[in-house]
């Protein structure tokens, strides 16, 4: 058994001895986030530069952390716009991705003056110059391109495959003249991202190559274009198996190293590179903290039973990935890891509602609480959060001095929210 403390249980433990906290919640270490964020910001490539992605956390407070430690950020709806612009993101700190912008959408980043619109079809290229010629702009864009390379990950894949996301390679050649040819946008690179959470930095390094490569063909096509801005989207990786003292996440330095070798070798000096990162700068920040309410043992399987589960976090759900998980006793002592075999599941009238399966955790029992650990990307934002009605969960951001509420817990009136009843 290891019995271990993560400096983020030390304080979620703090915070549950005051009885103010009601589970389910999320608690996301502030500490951990700036530790990731100057990992990301050491001997950084003079060219490179980093926009934090909403999508994998988009509470306000964790937003506005990032634009006050000087990153952009990289949106995907329309809705991610406002609250970019609720936080205090100018255009020209703002990239626009995803693969369905509405005209309404469209139109709302042309006047807020994005840095850049990523454009997924020659269809999406038209309806975008429209909206400018109306407004009487000029918008500066990337082109997403579905590459004919893949990234041998078992990671999701995002390119290299069928897929609904950008312009498939084999007819990139004839489909960019259509779009260099509209007069109110401006064409200023591409946008390749091809799979996420890796972990091997050689893989990074030669998606990098792959890349760069079809920079230059494309070049060489159309000499009177150039790719001032390449996209490379997310993929940085970390270490879902261990908990966060022994991670083994993509070993940032090498990558970095590589990536100016490359860089170098192509001549790209002159290029912008540009990485949507959120992954490996909020994930291991975050703790689902959930109490057993019951204890069943049925048919050679223990369960424990929650107050909380796939309705908050629904990534075990999406993509089958087991996560840490530790133990915070009702007696306030802390086990992690005591090889004991139980199914974690929640409150939903589903068999999908499972938080972990065969988790080697300690013996617990009624009134204990299961924390899963790395849970501050992709986790509540993702969740089947209406499903059967419960709360949303409390959510608090801390650090090693204090702590505060980033959302209140959902009340019964949210479920009549927007409806005339």
């Amino acid at each position: 058994m290891n019995n271990k403390l993560s400096e983020s249980n030390k304080y979620i433990k703090k915070m549950l001895e005051l009885e103010e906290i009601q589970t389910p919640a999320y608690f996301y270490n502030e500490e951990s986030i700036r530790k990731q964020i100057n990992i990301l910001n050491t001997n950084t490539p003079d060219n490179f530069e980093i926009f934090y992605a909403m999508k994998g956390n988009s509470n306000p407070f964790i937003v506005e952390f990032f634009k006050n430690n000087g990153f952009g950020t990289e949106i995907a709806s329309g809705g991610e716009l406002f609250l970019a612009k609720k936080v205090g993101f100018k255009g020209d700190q703002i990239i626009y991705t995803g693969p369905s912008k509405s005209n309404e959408e469209l139109k709302e980043a042309v006047k807020f003056k994005l840095k850049t619109i990523h454009i997924e079809s020659v269809n999406e290229a038209i309806r975008l110059n429209k909206i400018c010629e109306e407004l009487g702009v000029v918008q500066n864009i990337l082109v997403r391109v579905n590459a004919n390379f893949e990234v041998h990950t078992t990671s999701t894949q995002l390119s290299g495959c069928a897929s609904p996301f950008g312009i498939t390679e084999e007819v990139l050649l004839e489909e960019l003249p259509k779009i260099f040819e509209l007069s109110n946008i401006h064409f200023q690179g591409l946008h390749v991202y091809n799979a996420s959470g890796i972990l091997d930095y050689k893989l990074l390094l030669q998606n990098v190559q792959n890349v760069f490569e079809m920079v230059n063909r494309i070049e060489s096509e159309f000499p009177d274009e150039k790719c001032e801005y390449i996209d490379f989207g997310g993929g940085l990786g970390i270490d879902y198996e261990h908990h966060s003292e022994n991670s083994k996440n993509c070993d940032i330095p090498a990558f970095y190293n590589g990536l100016k070798e490359k860089v170098k070798n192509f001549n790209f000096e002159d290029r912008k590179l540009i990485m949507e990162i959120s992954r490996f700068l909020v994930a291991e920040s975050g703790t689902y903290v959930t109490q057993i309410r019951d204890i069943k043992h049925s048919r050679g399987t223990d369960f424990y039973i929650c107050d909380g589960g796939v309705n908050h976090f629904a990534t075990t759900m999406h993509f089958d990935r087991p996560h840490p998980i530790s133990v915070i006793h009702k007696n306030l002592s802390i086990t992690i890891n005591n090889k004991y075999p139980i199914n974690i599941t929640g409150p939903l009238c589903t068999g999908v509602d499972v938080l972990g399966k065969n988790a080697p955790i300690s013996q617990s029992e009624v009134g204990d609480f299961i924390c899963v650990e790395k849970t501050g990307c992709y986790a509540l934002n993702a969740g089947l959060n209406h499903f059967l009605s419960h709360r949303m969960p409390i959510e608090i951001l801390f650090n090693k001095n204090n702590w505060k509420v980033v959302r209140k817990r959902g009340e019964r009136e949210d479920l009549l929210l927007n409806i005339d009843y």
